[in-house]
């Protein structure tokens, strides 16, 4: 890896900052475009796409943990416990949050099926059970889909470090996981026929855990390409040895190159036919973060876009009502039909700008305390000598 990449003192990878930039830029300028459609269609289609960025979130955070784990997994007394402790302070506090807000404003409640979500959906959400049933998936907290599929996900996430252990295997549960998906997600819509608005029931069917799974494995085969061994001191010494040459250089442009076609060409219908779209993102994600973990090119990996990545999750949730009381407010009505593509750049870089600045706050304000909290108490479990893990 290059110096952008895994460093002993912080055992943090800065192209996964940056992709995390890259994926909530591309989650605002989706929902920007719904809110401000872009009159080109090109331009609609590419900036919607953008919505993909959850996937990206997926992928990155099954990979994160899994190297998370695997630094631990000798060092720590209890490290799955601690995994549990560390991931509840680093999500659960800012949607608490929102949930609390969206609470308090009852109109705000009804943007996903059109009445009041209700206390039991509010319930739901705060235990994240809401992932299992289409009225409340994506009720409370505007996106909060993506979140509770997380939280359910990382119950899964210990299983996955204990016992796929080789990519072979890796890739034959990804696949696995991409056909059951694709079954059950077609499957779940019949008990619901006639029920709930057919919409809501596509909607679900894209967004509940069985049919994202094969993203999350996609984090997982990630993981074991760059690392079989699960030995991250070895990382550190191909950082120092290998990433200058001539092959890993053409081998990272080339990934590079696949990666961001494949993201080009899939808004306007490729592959959709035969696999899931979120699968084929994912595809094209895990291309360019193999491409990035070989060489962190500075105009993707930088300063910048690493910023954005460490604030992104506060920034989730901060841009849905920013963009809301844009159009709301009609702060910029002046604009005519013909001038809708101007339209949604001026109000792209609005959300932009208001979101990472209240994303920035919140980040000092309520993030990064609790992330401390999280840390200290698994301080505190971890004092006991350490026992045998086999």
């Amino acid at each position: 890896m290059t110096s952008q990449g895994l460093t002993p003192k912080t055992q943090r990878l800065e192209f996964v900052d940056a992709l995390r930039g890259w994926a909530i830029l591309g989650v605002i300028a989706g929902h920007t475009a719904q809110w401000f459609p872009p009159n080109h269609e090109v331009i609609r289609t590419i900036a919607l796409s953008g919505g993909h960025g959850v996937q990206l979130f997926f992928l990155i955070s099954s990979f994160t943990l899994l190297l998370s784990l695997n630094s631990k997994w000798h060092v720590e007394s209890y490290p799955i416990i601690s995994y549990f402790i560390r991931r509840f302070f680093r999500v659960v506090p800012m949607f608490y949050v929102f949930v609390m807000i969206y609470a308090l404003l009852p109109d705000a409640l009804t943007f996903w099926v059109n009445y009041p979500a209700d206390l039991s959906a509010i319930f739901l959400a705060l235990i994240f059970f809401n992932a299992w049933h289409p009225l409340s998936i994506n009720s409370v907290v505007p996106g909060g889909w993506s979140i509770t599929i997380e939280m359910n996900f990382y119950l899964l996430l210990p299983l996955w470090f204990r016992y796929i252990k080789s990519l072979s295997i890796a890739l034959f549960m990804t696949l696995f996981c991409v056909i059951v998906g694709m079954g059950a997600s077609w499957s779940i819509r019949i008990p619901f026929l006639g029920e709930i608005p057919t919409e809501v029931v596509k909607d679900f069917s894209y967004f509940w855990l069985p049919a994202q799974l094969s993203v999350f494995c996609i984090g997982g085969v990630l993981f074991l390409t760059l690392d079989q061994h699960r030995a991250q001191e070895r990382w550190a010494r191909l950082e120092r040895t290998t990433t200058s040459t001539g092959r890993n250089l053409a081998l990272a442009l080339t990934l590079l190159f696949v990666g961001v076609y494949m993201l080009a060409a899939l808004p306007f219908g490729g592959g959709y036919k035969f696999l899931p779209q979120q699968f084929l993102y994912a595809i094209a994600f895990f291309l360019i973060a193999y491409g990035l973990a070989l060489h962190a090119f500075r105009l993707i990996v930088n300063p910048i876009t690493c910023f954005w990545g460490r604030v992104s999750y506060s920034a989730y949730f901060f841009h849905f009502p920013i963009i809301w009381l844009l159009s709301t407010l009609q702060i910029m009505h002046d604009y005519s039909h013909n001038e809708t593509d101007l339209l949604f750049f001026v109000g792209f870089l609005a959300v932009i700008s208001i979101t990472v600045a209240l994303s920035t706050l919140s980040y000092i304000l309520i993030e990064k305390p609790f992330i401390t909290v999280g840390w200290r108490l698994t301080s505190l479990l971890n004092k006991a000598p350490l026992k045998d893990k086999g």
